[in-house]
């Protein structure tokens, strides 16, 4: 899963349970003497949020930093698999760039 959160301008990418629910952040590398100039790098990485099972998230949505409270603001991850009856699921990610 690809969301991009527009106020930050952060392109998260999200991995299902076929990597353990890992994310990271996307960017553009714009050193100059970089290799990789121009291309996609990880600029964060994340395990999957603590407490929650390794389940097949196959999308992902994060809240409005007007929704955010103690730094925080919603995420949410939507489960393919409905483990347990619940098809969505709902977190926090931080509200400033990393």
């Amino acid at each position: 899963e690809l969301t991009f959160d527009d106020e930050l301008q952060q392109l998260w990418a999200i991995c299902d349970d076929g990597c353990s629910g890992r994310s990271a952040i996307l960017k553009v590398d714009g050193a100059p003497a970089s290799p990789t100039l121009g291309r996609f790098i990880v600029g964060q990485r994340y395990e999957r949020p603590t407490g929650m099972a390794n389940l097949n998230n196959e999308g992902f949505a994060v809240g409005r930093q007007a929704e955010c409270v103690g730094g925080r603001k919603p995420a949410y991850w939507a489960d393919d698999s409905e483990t347990l009856g619940f098809a969505l699921r709902r977190g926090t990610v931080s509200c400033s760039a990393p």
